[in-house]
Protein backbone atom coordinates (compact mmCIF):
# COMPACT_ATOMS: atom_id res chain seq x y z
CA UNK A 1 0.00 0.00 0.00
CA UNK A 2 1.37 3.66 -0.79
CA UNK A 3 1.50 5.44 2.08
CA UNK A 4 0.48 8.60 0.58
CA UNK A 5 -3.11 8.06 -1.38
CA UNK A 6 -4.46 9.97 -4.07
CA UNK A 7 -8.23 11.42 -4.09
CA UNK A 8 -8.15 12.62 -7.57
CA UNK A 9 -11.87 13.03 -7.74
CA UNK A 10 -15.35 11.57 -7.71
CA UNK A 11 -16.63 8.65 -10.23
CA UNK A 12 -18.54 10.83 -12.93
CA UNK A 13 -22.03 9.20 -13.35
CA UNK A 14 -23.80 9.23 -16.84
CA UNK A 15 -27.52 8.43 -16.11
CA UNK A 16 -29.41 5.89 -17.73
CA UNK A 17 -32.75 4.47 -17.63
CA UNK A 18 -33.16 2.16 -14.78
CA UNK A 19 -36.20 1.01 -16.57
CA UNK A 20 -34.32 -0.56 -19.38
CA UNK A 21 -31.50 -2.75 -16.98
CA UNK A 22 -34.04 -3.43 -14.26
CA UNK A 23 -37.58 -2.71 -15.56
CA UNK A 24 -40.44 -4.04 -13.23
CA UNK A 25 -40.34 -7.45 -11.99
CA UNK A 26 -41.28 -10.39 -13.99
CA UNK A 27 -42.96 -13.16 -13.76
CA UNK A 28 -41.29 -16.03 -12.13
CA UNK A 29 -38.66 -17.13 -14.97
CA UNK A 30 -36.48 -20.26 -13.28
CA UNK A 31 -38.47 -23.14 -13.56
CA UNK A 32 -36.30 -25.51 -11.37
CA UNK A 33 -37.05 -23.44 -8.54
CA UNK A 34 -39.16 -23.59 -5.30
CA UNK A 35 -39.43 -20.23 -5.29
CA UNK A 36 -42.83 -19.03 -3.94
CA UNK A 37 -44.72 -16.51 -5.86
CA UNK A 38 -45.46 -13.43 -4.09
CA UNK A 39 -49.25 -13.64 -5.71
CA UNK A 40 -51.96 -14.37 -3.16
CA UNK A 41 -55.32 -14.11 -2.09
CA UNK A 42 -54.46 -11.54 0.60
CA UNK A 43 -58.32 -10.10 2.31
CA UNK A 44 -59.27 -6.62 1.81
CA UNK A 45 -60.99 -6.80 5.47
CA UNK A 46 -58.72 -4.72 8.58
CA UNK A 47 -56.02 -7.41 9.54
CA UNK A 48 -56.84 -6.83 13.39
CA UNK A 49 -60.06 -8.29 13.08
CA UNK A 50 -58.39 -11.46 13.30
CA UNK A 51 -57.05 -10.75 16.81
CA UNK A 52 -59.98 -8.84 18.23
CA UNK A 53 -61.81 -12.33 17.52
CA UNK A 54 -59.43 -14.38 18.76
CA UNK A 55 -59.45 -12.35 21.98
CA UNK A 56 -63.59 -12.10 22.63
CA UNK A 57 -62.90 -16.33 22.88
CA UNK A 58 -60.50 -15.65 25.88
CA UNK A 59 -61.19 -18.28 28.50
CA UNK A 60 -62.75 -20.55 26.04
CA UNK A 61 -62.15 -24.63 27.03
CA UNK A 62 -62.50 -26.17 24.02
CA UNK A 63 -61.23 -23.58 21.85
CA UNK A 64 -63.46 -22.71 18.79
CA UNK A 65 -61.98 -25.08 16.21
CA UNK A 66 -61.76 -27.65 18.82
CA UNK A 67 -58.82 -26.65 20.54
CA UNK A 68 -56.02 -27.03 18.92
CA UNK A 69 -53.90 -24.01 18.21
CA UNK A 70 -54.02 -24.24 14.10
CA UNK A 71 -57.66 -24.57 14.08
CA UNK A 72 -58.22 -21.10 16.71
CA UNK A 73 -56.23 -19.31 14.36
CA UNK A 74 -57.63 -21.03 10.94
CA UNK A 75 -61.49 -19.94 12.69
CA UNK A 76 -60.34 -16.24 13.38
CA UNK A 77 -59.49 -16.04 10.10
CA UNK A 78 -62.36 -17.60 8.47
CA UNK A 79 -64.71 -15.37 11.32
CA UNK A 80 -62.41 -12.00 10.37
CA UNK A 81 -62.36 -12.28 6.51
CA UNK A 82 -66.33 -13.29 6.83
CA UNK A 83 -65.62 -16.82 5.40
CA UNK A 84 -63.81 -15.52 2.37
CA UNK A 85 -60.64 -17.35 3.36
CA UNK A 86 -60.83 -20.75 4.35
CA UNK A 87 -56.93 -21.88 5.75
CA UNK A 88 -55.21 -25.15 5.15
CA UNK A 89 -51.66 -26.34 5.89
CA UNK A 90 -49.08 -24.53 8.04
CA UNK A 91 -46.33 -21.74 6.25
CA UNK A 92 -47.27 -22.83 2.69
CA UNK A 93 -51.18 -22.87 3.79
CA UNK A 94 -50.59 -19.48 4.52
CA UNK A 95 -48.63 -18.14 2.03
CA UNK A 96 -51.54 -18.97 -0.45
CA UNK A 97 -53.81 -16.74 1.51
CA UNK A 98 -51.68 -13.69 2.70
CA UNK A 99 -47.82 -11.84 2.30
CA UNK A 100 -45.05 -12.65 4.95
CA UNK A 101 -44.14 -9.41 7.11
CA UNK A 102 -40.82 -8.97 9.34
CA UNK A 103 -40.90 -9.59 13.03
CA UNK A 104 -40.30 -5.64 13.17
CA UNK A 105 -42.73 -4.83 10.57
CA UNK A 106 -45.59 -7.36 12.18
CA UNK A 107 -48.67 -5.41 14.01
CA UNK A 108 -52.44 -6.72 15.71
CA UNK A 109 -53.91 -9.68 13.68
CA UNK A 110 -50.72 -11.28 11.60
CA UNK A 111 -50.13 -14.93 12.56
CA UNK A 112 -47.00 -16.12 14.05
CA UNK A 113 -46.59 -19.73 12.41
CA UNK A 114 -43.49 -22.49 13.50
CA UNK A 115 -43.13 -25.53 12.35
CA UNK A 116 -39.99 -27.81 12.70
CA UNK A 117 -37.21 -27.21 10.77
CA UNK A 118 -36.60 -29.17 7.58
CA UNK A 119 -40.33 -29.84 7.50
CA UNK A 120 -42.77 -29.35 5.10
CA UNK A 121 -46.97 -28.30 5.17
CA UNK A 122 -46.95 -32.35 4.72
CA UNK A 123 -44.42 -33.42 7.16
CA UNK A 124 -44.53 -30.54 10.07
CA UNK A 125 -46.43 -32.73 12.29
CA UNK A 126 -44.83 -35.85 11.80
CA UNK A 127 -41.51 -34.48 12.82
CA UNK A 128 -43.11 -32.31 15.97
CA UNK A 129 -41.21 -32.89 18.91
CA UNK A 130 -41.79 -30.21 21.97
CA UNK A 131 -38.64 -31.31 23.74
CA UNK A 132 -36.76 -29.96 21.02
CA UNK A 133 -36.84 -26.18 20.09
CA UNK A 134 -35.87 -26.71 16.71
CA UNK A 135 -38.60 -28.90 15.94
CA UNK A 136 -42.04 -27.17 17.63
CA UNK A 137 -45.06 -26.64 15.72
CA UNK A 138 -47.27 -23.99 17.07
CA UNK A 139 -49.49 -21.34 15.76
CA UNK A 140 -50.43 -17.73 17.40
CA UNK A 141 -52.26 -14.33 16.86
CA UNK A 142 -50.40 -11.25 17.59
CA UNK A 143 -51.92 -8.34 19.82
CA UNK A 144 -49.21 -6.25 20.17
CA UNK A 145 -45.38 -6.04 18.85
CA UNK A 146 -43.12 -5.31 21.79
CA UNK A 147 -40.42 -5.13 20.06
CA UNK A 148 -37.01 -7.48 19.82
CA UNK A 149 -38.74 -10.25 18.77
CA UNK A 150 -41.37 -10.14 21.58
CA UNK A 151 -45.32 -10.33 21.25
CA UNK A 152 -48.14 -10.25 23.38
CA UNK A 153 -50.26 -12.63 21.34
CA UNK A 154 -53.94 -14.61 21.64
CA UNK A 155 -53.59 -18.78 20.69
CA UNK A 156 -54.91 -21.63 21.76
CA UNK A 157 -53.42 -24.87 23.93
CA UNK A 158 -50.75 -22.86 24.56
CA UNK A 159 -51.64 -21.26 28.54
CA UNK A 160 -53.60 -23.88 29.44
CA UNK A 161 -54.70 -27.37 27.31
CA UNK A 162 -57.11 -26.54 24.31
CA UNK A 163 -57.68 -23.00 25.76
CA UNK A 164 -57.94 -19.61 24.38
CA UNK A 165 -54.97 -17.96 26.35
CA UNK A 166 -53.30 -14.41 26.35
CA UNK A 167 -49.39 -13.91 26.48
CA UNK A 168 -46.17 -12.58 25.87
CA UNK A 169 -43.84 -14.76 23.76
CA UNK A 170 -41.06 -14.61 21.43
CA UNK A 171 -41.24 -17.16 19.16
CA UNK A 172 -37.57 -16.83 18.12
CA UNK A 173 -35.95 -17.70 21.58
CA UNK A 174 -38.83 -20.13 22.30
CA UNK A 175 -38.29 -22.11 19.21
CA UNK A 176 -34.81 -21.40 18.05
CA UNK A 177 -33.98 -23.69 14.99
CA UNK A 178 -37.63 -24.20 13.98
CA UNK A 179 -38.98 -22.22 11.12
CA UNK A 180 -40.55 -19.22 12.39
CA UNK A 181 -42.83 -17.21 9.80
CA UNK A 182 -45.28 -14.11 10.38
CA UNK A 183 -48.25 -13.97 7.94
CA UNK A 184 -50.31 -11.36 7.34
CA UNK A 185 -54.05 -12.29 6.09
CA UNK A 186 -55.79 -9.06 5.67
CA UNK A 187 -55.40 -5.01 5.45
CA UNK A 188 -53.65 -2.83 7.57
CA UNK A 189 -55.06 0.58 7.82
CA UNK A 190 -52.57 2.97 6.09
CA UNK A 191 -49.82 0.54 5.12
CA UNK A 192 -52.17 -1.21 2.86
CA UNK A 193 -51.44 -4.62 2.16
CA UNK A 194 -47.29 -4.42 1.49
CA UNK A 195 -44.80 -6.37 3.40
CA UNK A 196 -43.35 -2.68 4.68
CA UNK A 197 -44.51 -0.54 7.20
CA UNK A 198 -41.60 1.61 7.49
CA UNK A 199 -40.04 3.49 5.26
CA UNK A 200 -36.19 1.83 3.52
CA UNK A 201 -33.45 2.49 6.20
CA UNK A 202 -29.97 3.57 4.62
CA UNK A 203 -28.12 1.66 6.65
CA UNK A 204 -29.55 -1.50 5.32
CA UNK A 205 -28.53 -1.14 1.94
CA UNK A 206 -28.29 -3.86 -0.85
CA UNK A 207 -26.30 -3.09 -3.82
CA UNK A 208 -25.23 -4.64 -7.07
CA UNK A 209 -22.96 -4.69 -10.50
CA UNK A 210 -24.88 -5.45 -13.51
CA UNK A 211 -23.29 -7.02 -16.38
CA UNK A 212 -21.40 -3.60 -17.33
CA UNK A 213 -19.29 -3.16 -14.19
CA UNK A 214 -22.45 -0.36 -13.25
CA UNK A 215 -23.74 -0.03 -9.81
CA UNK A 216 -27.11 -0.15 -8.61
CA UNK A 217 -28.64 0.32 -5.16
CA UNK A 218 -31.81 0.27 -2.34
CA UNK A 219 -32.62 0.27 0.73
CA UNK A 220 -32.72 -3.20 1.77
CA UNK A 221 -35.87 -6.08 1.14
CA UNK A 222 -37.98 -3.80 -0.99
CA UNK A 223 -40.23 -6.21 -2.69
CA UNK A 224 -41.16 -3.96 -6.01
CA UNK A 225 -37.26 -3.91 -7.14
CA UNK A 226 -36.66 0.17 -6.66
CA UNK A 227 -33.17 0.03 -7.66
CA UNK A 228 -31.33 3.19 -8.24
CA UNK A 229 -28.13 3.57 -10.46
CA UNK A 230 -25.30 4.53 -8.53
CA UNK A 231 -22.34 4.17 -10.58
CA UNK A 232 -21.98 3.72 -14.45
CA UNK A 233 -20.60 1.33 -16.40
CA UNK A 234 -17.45 0.05 -15.91
CA UNK A 235 -17.13 1.46 -12.52
CA UNK A 236 -16.47 -1.22 -10.35
CA UNK A 237 -14.93 -4.99 -9.71
CA UNK A 238 -16.42 -5.75 -6.68
CA UNK A 239 -18.82 -4.23 -4.18
CA UNK A 240 -19.75 -4.25 -1.04
CA UNK A 241 -22.28 -2.82 1.70
CA UNK A 242 -23.03 -2.29 5.13
CA UNK A 243 -24.06 0.05 7.67
CA UNK A 244 -25.05 2.81 5.15
CA UNK A 245 -21.44 2.49 3.39
CA UNK A 246 -20.82 1.26 -0.09
CA UNK A 247 -17.20 0.81 -1.34
CA UNK A 248 -15.91 -0.73 -4.71
CA UNK A 249 -12.91 -1.84 -6.29
CA UNK A 250 -12.44 0.17 -9.78
CA UNK A 251 -11.24 -1.54 -12.59
CA UNK A 252 -7.67 -0.11 -11.35
CA UNK A 253 -7.66 -1.29 -8.56
CA UNK A 254 -8.52 1.79 -6.46
CA UNK A 255 -11.27 1.64 -3.54
CA UNK A 256 -14.17 4.32 -3.69
CA UNK A 257 -16.86 4.68 -1.45
CA UNK A 258 -20.23 6.46 -0.59
CA UNK A 259 -22.56 6.56 2.13
CA UNK A 260 -26.18 7.68 2.84
CA UNK A 261 -29.43 6.76 0.71
CA UNK A 262 -29.01 5.47 -2.63
CA UNK A 263 -28.69 7.96 -4.98
CA UNK A 264 -26.08 8.83 -8.24
CA UNK A 265 -22.89 9.80 -7.77
CA UNK A 266 -21.33 11.09 -4.44
CA UNK A 267 -17.95 8.60 -4.79
CA UNK A 268 -14.70 9.93 -2.88
CA UNK A 269 -11.80 7.91 -3.84
CA UNK A 270 -10.16 6.84 -0.62
CA UNK A 271 -7.27 4.80 -2.18
CA UNK A 272 -4.67 4.74 -5.30
CA UNK A 273 -4.77 2.59 -8.34
CA UNK A 274 -2.89 -0.96 -8.07
CA UNK A 275 -2.80 -0.81 -3.78
CA UNK A 276 -6.18 -2.99 -3.12
CA UNK A 277 -7.09 -6.53 -4.00
CA UNK A 278 -10.16 -6.42 -2.34
CA UNK A 279 -12.35 -4.38 0.00
CA UNK A 280 -15.41 -5.14 2.21
CA UNK A 281 -17.00 -2.90 4.69
CA UNK A 282 -19.72 -4.22 7.71
CA UNK A 283 -22.91 -3.38 9.15
CA UNK A 284 -21.01 -0.77 11.83
CA UNK A 285 -19.34 0.87 8.57
CA UNK A 286 -15.87 -0.70 9.48
CA UNK A 287 -13.91 -1.20 5.92
CA UNK A 288 -11.36 -3.52 5.55
CA UNK A 289 -9.19 -3.94 3.01
CA UNK A 290 -6.44 -6.33 1.49
CA UNK A 291 -3.69 -4.52 0.20
CA UNK A 292 -1.67 -5.72 -2.81
CA UNK A 293 1.36 -7.43 -0.63
CA UNK A 294 -1.76 -9.20 1.66
CA UNK A 295 -1.44 -6.58 4.30
CA UNK A 296 -4.59 -5.84 6.09
CA UNK A 297 -5.56 -2.08 6.52
CA UNK A 298 -9.00 -0.34 8.36
CA UNK A 299 -10.99 2.78 8.83
CA UNK A 300 -14.27 3.39 9.76
CA UNK A 301 -15.35 6.44 8.04
CA UNK A 302 -16.00 7.69 4.32
CA UNK A 303 -13.33 9.71 3.27
CA UNK A 304 -9.75 9.97 1.53
CA UNK A 305 -6.93 7.85 3.26
CA UNK A 306 -7.59 7.24 7.11
CA UNK A 307 -6.75 3.77 6.54
CA UNK A 308 -4.54 2.36 9.75
CA UNK A 309 -2.49 -1.14 9.12
CA UNK A 310 -3.50 -4.01 11.18
CA UNK A 311 -0.86 -6.25 9.75
CA UNK A 312 2.16 -6.75 8.03
CA UNK A 313 2.49 -8.02 4.60
CA UNK A 314 1.69 -11.48 3.86
CA UNK A 315 -0.33 -11.67 7.17
CA UNK A 316 -3.75 -13.20 4.77
CA UNK A 317 -5.07 -15.33 2.10
CA UNK A 318 -8.92 -14.15 2.46
CA UNK A 319 -10.90 -11.54 5.05
CA UNK A 320 -14.27 -10.91 6.25
CA UNK A 321 -15.85 -8.55 8.42
CA UNK A 322 -19.54 -8.21 10.33
CA UNK A 323 -20.37 -5.76 13.03
CA UNK A 324 -16.78 -5.02 14.57
CA UNK A 325 -15.08 -8.23 14.21
CA UNK A 326 -12.53 -8.62 11.72
CA UNK A 327 -11.22 -11.75 10.51
CA UNK A 328 -8.95 -13.93 7.89
CA UNK A 329 -7.23 -16.67 6.83
CA UNK A 330 -4.10 -17.08 6.54
CA UNK A 331 -1.49 -18.39 4.35
CA UNK A 332 -1.28 -21.87 5.71
CA UNK A 333 -5.11 -21.87 6.16
CA UNK A 334 -5.46 -21.04 10.06
CA UNK A 335 -8.45 -18.36 11.19
CA UNK A 336 -7.62 -14.97 12.73
CA UNK A 337 -9.55 -12.48 14.48
CA UNK A 338 -9.56 -9.53 15.99
CA UNK A 339 -12.19 -7.04 17.73
CA UNK A 340 -11.93 -3.59 16.09
CA UNK A 341 -11.22 -0.89 18.73
CA UNK A 342 -11.13 2.38 18.63
CA UNK A 343 -8.74 3.90 17.86
CA UNK A 344 -7.81 0.83 15.20
CA UNK A 345 -4.18 -0.49 15.87
CA UNK A 346 -1.66 -2.58 14.38
CA UNK A 347 -1.61 -6.34 15.60
CA UNK A 348 -4.30 -6.97 18.08
CA UNK A 349 -5.08 -10.57 16.52
CA UNK A 350 -6.11 -13.68 17.73
CA UNK A 351 -5.15 -17.33 16.15
CA UNK A 352 -8.08 -19.20 16.44
CA UNK A 353 -7.07 -22.29 14.21
CA UNK A 354 -4.57 -24.71 13.55
CA UNK A 355 -2.93 -24.37 9.96
CA UNK A 356 -5.12 -26.06 7.48
CA UNK A 357 -8.63 -25.22 8.77
CA UNK A 358 -10.05 -23.08 6.49
CA UNK A 359 -10.36 -22.16 3.26
CA UNK A 360 -13.01 -19.23 3.40
CA UNK A 361 -14.99 -17.39 5.96
CA UNK A 362 -17.17 -15.32 6.71
CA UNK A 363 -17.98 -13.50 9.77
CA UNK A 364 -21.96 -12.00 10.80
CA UNK A 365 -22.87 -8.85 12.52
CA UNK A 366 -23.03 -10.50 15.81
CA UNK A 367 -19.58 -11.89 15.43
CA UNK A 368 -20.64 -15.43 14.75
CA UNK A 369 -17.79 -16.61 12.50
CA UNK A 370 -18.90 -19.57 9.74
CA UNK A 371 -15.97 -21.16 7.28
CA UNK A 372 -15.34 -23.68 4.67
CA UNK A 373 -12.36 -26.24 5.52
CA UNK A 374 -9.96 -28.60 2.59
CA UNK A 375 -12.74 -30.70 2.33
CA UNK A 376 -15.58 -28.03 2.02
CA UNK A 377 -17.16 -29.02 5.90
CA UNK A 378 -18.62 -26.41 7.57
CA UNK A 379 -17.37 -25.08 11.22
CA UNK A 380 -18.52 -22.27 12.92
CA UNK A 381 -18.01 -20.50 15.95
CA UNK A 382 -19.34 -17.75 18.62
CA UNK A 383 -16.53 -14.83 19.90
CA UNK A 384 -13.30 -14.92 19.73
CA UNK A 385 -11.04 -17.26 20.89
CA UNK A 386 -8.63 -20.29 20.25
CA UNK A 387 -10.09 -23.83 19.81
CA UNK A 388 -13.75 -22.89 20.28
CA UNK A 389 -15.16 -24.06 16.62
CA UNK A 390 -18.21 -26.64 15.59
CA UNK A 391 -18.44 -28.60 13.05
CA UNK A 392 -21.62 -28.24 11.48
CA UNK A 393 -22.01 -29.48 8.29
CA UNK A 394 -19.68 -32.56 6.94
CA UNK A 395 -17.05 -32.47 3.91
CA UNK A 396 -19.11 -31.70 0.36
CA UNK A 397 -21.70 -29.73 2.14
CA UNK A 398 -21.69 -26.85 -0.56
CA UNK A 399 -19.56 -24.75 -2.71
CA UNK A 400 -19.98 -21.52 -0.25
CA UNK A 401 -20.96 -20.39 2.98
CA UNK A 402 -21.81 -16.78 4.23
CA UNK A 403 -23.49 -15.20 7.43
CA UNK A 404 -25.71 -12.21 7.84
CA UNK A 405 -26.04 -11.54 11.35
CA UNK A 406 -26.82 -15.25 12.59
CA UNK A 407 -28.42 -16.43 9.56
CA UNK A 408 -25.61 -18.89 7.86
CA UNK A 409 -26.47 -19.95 4.25
CA UNK A 410 -25.13 -22.46 1.80
CA UNK A 411 -24.96 -22.42 -1.62
CA UNK A 412 -24.27 -26.58 -2.49
CA UNK A 413 -23.17 -28.38 -5.79
CA UNK A 414 -26.61 -28.32 -7.28
CA UNK A 415 -26.88 -24.58 -6.67
CA UNK A 416 -29.61 -24.87 -4.15
CA UNK A 417 -29.57 -22.91 -0.83
CA UNK A 418 -29.70 -24.34 2.73
CA UNK A 419 -29.68 -22.21 5.99
CA UNK A 420 -30.14 -22.37 9.86
CA UNK A 421 -29.25 -19.18 12.34
CA UNK A 422 -27.66 -21.21 15.21
CA UNK A 423 -24.60 -22.71 15.79
CA UNK A 424 -24.27 -26.26 16.12
CA UNK A 425 -23.94 -29.84 14.32
CA UNK A 426 -27.14 -30.02 11.62
CA UNK A 427 -30.57 -28.38 11.28
CA UNK A 428 -30.05 -26.96 7.95
CA UNK A 429 -33.13 -25.83 6.19
CA UNK A 430 -33.44 -26.36 2.62
CA UNK A 431 -34.42 -23.30 1.01
CA UNK A 432 -34.83 -24.16 -2.97
CA UNK A 433 -34.28 -26.73 -5.01
CA UNK A 434 -31.32 -27.63 -7.29
CA UNK A 435 -30.32 -24.54 -10.24
CA UNK A 436 -32.14 -21.69 -8.17
CA UNK A 437 -29.11 -19.83 -7.23
CA UNK A 438 -25.23 -19.19 -8.50
CA UNK A 439 -24.24 -17.14 -5.13
CA UNK A 440 -26.10 -15.95 -2.55
CA UNK A 441 -25.88 -12.59 0.50
CA UNK A 442 -27.06 -12.43 3.63
CA UNK A 443 -27.31 -9.00 5.58
CA UNK A 444 -27.28 -8.31 9.04
CA UNK A 445 -31.09 -7.58 9.39
CA UNK A 446 -31.71 -11.38 8.02
CA UNK A 447 -32.32 -10.65 4.60
CA UNK A 448 -31.08 -12.88 2.09
CA UNK A 449 -30.46 -11.97 -2.14
CA UNK A 450 -29.39 -14.62 -4.41
CA UNK A 451 -28.85 -14.19 -7.66
CA UNK A 452 -30.28 -17.20 -9.87
CA UNK A 453 -28.64 -18.80 -12.73
CA UNK A 454 -30.41 -16.30 -14.98
CA UNK A 455 -28.81 -13.38 -12.88
CA UNK A 456 -32.07 -12.41 -11.75
CA UNK A 457 -32.17 -11.40 -8.08
CA UNK A 458 -34.83 -12.81 -5.22
CA UNK A 459 -35.10 -12.15 -1.45
CA UNK A 460 -36.08 -13.20 1.78
CA UNK A 461 -36.52 -12.25 5.25
CA UNK A 462 -34.95 -14.93 7.48
CA UNK A 463 -34.83 -18.78 7.54
CA UNK A 464 -37.59 -20.95 5.87
CA UNK A 465 -39.37 -17.96 4.64
CA UNK A 466 -40.88 -16.82 1.08
CA UNK A 467 -39.06 -15.37 -2.16
CA UNK A 468 -39.89 -12.42 -3.51
CA UNK A 469 -38.17 -11.30 -6.62
CA UNK A 470 -36.65 -8.06 -6.87
CA UNK A 471 -35.05 -7.64 -10.18
CA UNK A 472 -35.66 -9.75 -13.56
CA UNK A 473 -33.36 -11.91 -15.65
CA UNK A 474 -29.49 -10.27 -16.79
CA UNK A 475 -29.89 -7.84 -14.08
CA UNK A 476 -26.74 -8.82 -11.99
CA UNK A 477 -23.12 -10.82 -11.72
CA UNK A 478 -22.74 -9.83 -8.09
CA UNK A 479 -24.36 -8.61 -4.91
CA UNK A 480 -24.10 -7.49 -1.54
CA UNK A 481 -26.64 -6.23 1.50
CA UNK A 482 -25.43 -5.38 4.54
Amino acid sequence: MAPARKTSGIIPIRLSSIAATLGLLAAMLLGATVFASSAHAQGTYDNALIATDGDSHLGANPAPGGGQCKAFANAMVIAASGGTQSPSGYQTGWSRLGTQVSSADATKGDIIQITPAQSTDATAESLYNYSNPAKRLHTAIILTNNGGDSFKVVDANFTSSNTVGEHTFNPFTWAKGSIVDIWRLGTVPGGGSTTTTTPPDASNTVSLIDGSGAVWSQAGLVTNGSWTQEAPANSALTVSSGGGVRVILSDCNAIWAKEGTPSAGGWTQESDCNTSKSVIVSSTGVQMELDECNAIWAKKDVGPGGWTQETSCGAAAKIAVGGDTQVLVDGCGAVWAYKTTSPIVYGMWTQETGCGAASSIAVGASGTQVWMDGCNAIWAQTGIGYGQEVQEAPCYAGQSVTIGNNDQVILDYCGALWAKNWVGNGGWNQETSCNSAKSVSVGSEANQFLIGLDNSIWARYGVGNTWAQQAPANSAITISEG
